[in-house]
C-alpha cells in the first residue's frame, strides 16, 4: 500500500471509476440523440425548399378574342363555372385579344367561364354607327375545360357566346345551381352556331373597326348585323342579344326579320360578298324559334 492512501480510498476507487464511465456514456448518447433530432430537421427543411420549388402551381396559355366590332381595354378573367375560382386575368387590347396564363390546377371535367367586364376607358367599336363606345355590360363564354388543358386554348368571347353562356346559365339555375359538364359547354357553343349556320362561335372572328371598309366573314357579319338592330331598336347590342333568352317564338320571329334587314343595311355600309350576305340571311330566317341547351351533355 502506497504512503498516504486508506484501505477506505483504495476501496472507492474501483466504484468512482464505474459511475465516471457511466456518466460518459450519457453524455455521449445524448450527444448522438441531438445531432440526429438536429441533422433530421435540417433534411426536412431542404426537403421543404426542394418540394416547394417543385410543386408550383402550374400555367396553361389561353388566348382569347373579345368582339362586338373590337373590344378594348376590358377586365376580362377566366373563372369556374360559378366564378368562385380564378384561374387569370388580363386585358384586351386593340385588336380585342387577350393573353391569359391561367395558373392552378384546372376542373378536369366542368366549364369554365371567360368574361371581359367594363373597366376605365374600355370600349368596343360599334359597326352601325362605326364609332368606338364605352363598353356598356359584361360578356362571357363557356368553355370546355378539358379543351383548355389539352391546349386547344383560343376562344372569341362575343354577343353571341355571351347567349351560349346565358341559355347555359338558365339550364344551370333550372336544375339547382348544376356546374355544366365540359361536355355541356361545348354543346351550348355547338347548339348557337348551328342555329345561325356557323362553323363556330367560339373561333376567333376577324377584326373589324374603324378602318374596316368590307366585311367577308360570316360571322363578322353576323356581329355587325346585330349592332345595326340594336341601333335600330335603341338599345346596345349586348342588351338586344341578351333579350332572346327566355323570348317566346313570336318574339324570336320578330327579332329574325329584324336581323335580315340590318343585314342589308350593313352591306350598303361594308363591301359584303353577295353570296355571305345571301347564306347568313337564309341562316337567320331558318333559325329555330327554340333552343335548348341542357347543363349536362356526353361526351
Amino acid at each position: 500500500m502506497a504512503a498516504g492512501q486508506s484501505i477506505g480510498s483504495l476501496l472507492h476507487l474501483p466504484l468512482l471509476n464505474f459511475y465516471a464511465e457511466r456518466l460518459w456514456e450519457t453524455v455521449m448518447s445524448q450527444f448522438r440523440i441531438r445531432s440526429l433530432i438536429l441533422a433530421g430537421a435540417a433534411a426536412m427543411v431542404l426537403a421543404a425548399c426542394n418540394g416547394g420549388r417543385g410543386s408550383a402551381a402550374p400555367e396553361t396559355p389561353f388566348t382569347s378574342k373579345a368582339a362586338k366590332g373590337a373590344i378594348f381595354g376590358a377586365a376580362c378573367t377566366v373563372t369556374s363555372f360559378n366564378g368562385q375560382v380564378s384561374y387569370g386575368t388580363a386585358s384586351s387590347n386593340a385588336e380585342g385579344l387577350i393573353s391569359f396564363t391561367l395558373v392552378g390546377e384546372l376542373p378536369e371535367d366542368e366549364a369554365l367561364l371567360v368574361t371581359c367586364a367594363p373597366a376605365a376607358g374600355a370600349t368596343y367599336f360599334n359597326e352601325a354607327t362605326g364609332t368606338t363606345l364605352p363598353l356598356p355590360a359584361p360578356i362571357s363564354a363557356v368553355i370546355s375545360s378539358l379543351a383548355v388543358a389539352a391546349g386547344n386554348g383560343s376562344i372569341a368571347v362575343t354577343p353571341l357566346t355571351n347567349l351560349a353562356a346565358l341559355q347555359l346559365r338558365a339550364a344551370s339555375n333550372a336544375a339547382g345551381g348544376a356546374i355544366p359538364n365540359a361536355a355541356a359547354a361545348s354543346n351550348a357553343n355547338t347548339v348557337l352556331a348551328q342555329a345561325f349556320g356557323l362553323s363556330s362561335i367560339t373561333a376567333l372572328p376577324p377584326t373589324v373597326n374603324a378602318t374596316s371598309t368590307g366585311i367577308s366573314d360570316p360571322y363578322s357579319l353576323l356581329l355587325a348585323a346585330i349592332a345595326q338592330a340594336a341601333a335600330t331598336s335603341g338599345v346596345d347590342p349586348f342588351a338586344f342579344v341578351s333579350s332572346l333568352v327566355g323570348a317566346s317564338p313570336s318574339t324570336i320571329d320578330g327579332i329574325q326579320a329584324q336581323l335580315v334587314t340590318a343585314l342589308d343595311r350593313i352591306a350598303q355600309t361594308y363591301t359584303v360578298p353577295a353570296a355571305t350576305l345571301a347564306s347568313v340571311k337564309t341562316a337567320v330566317q331558318n333559325a329555330p324559334t327554340t333552343i335548348v341547351v341542357p347543363v349536362t351533355s356526353g361526351s
